[in-house]
């Protein structure tokens, strides 16, 4: 270990815990309220371009209608779906952090799973 691999290692023990926690915790928010908003316009853009294929001329491509609406409603509504998922996961994990914070457990503690 390096002369600054200690002193970083000494500076992070000694900063409180709960200013970890506070900092952890407003990293991790931004982020999420971020990417939780451009899902919703995803989402809104997705449901428009479902209008737009019902909407399109009788006249079109079978098959190419077939493979748009594929792609849009099946293959982007499961990817829209999964970060969702995903998203929901950190924002539980946040809130139990959160909610350790404010209880004072322990660093022991198993927040991911409550």
């Amino acid at each position: 270990m390096t002369a600054d691999d200690h002193d970083s290692a000494s500076l992070v023990q000694n900063v409180p815990e709960q200013e970890d926690v506070s900092e952890v915790l407003h990293d991790l928010t931004g982020p999420l309220v971020t990417a939780s908003g451009f899902m919703g316009e995803l989402q809104l853009a997705r449901d428009c371009a479902v209008s737009l294929l019902k909407s399109l001329p009788a006249d079109t491509d079978a098959e190419l209608v077939r493979q748009l609406k594929d792609q849009v409603d099946t293959d982007m509504q499961h990817c829209l779906d999964r970060v969702n998922q995903s998203l929901s996961q950190l924002d539980t994990t946040i809130q139990r952090l959160r909610n350790s914070k404010r209880d004072g457990r322990t660093k022991g503690d198993n927040i991911c799973t409550g």
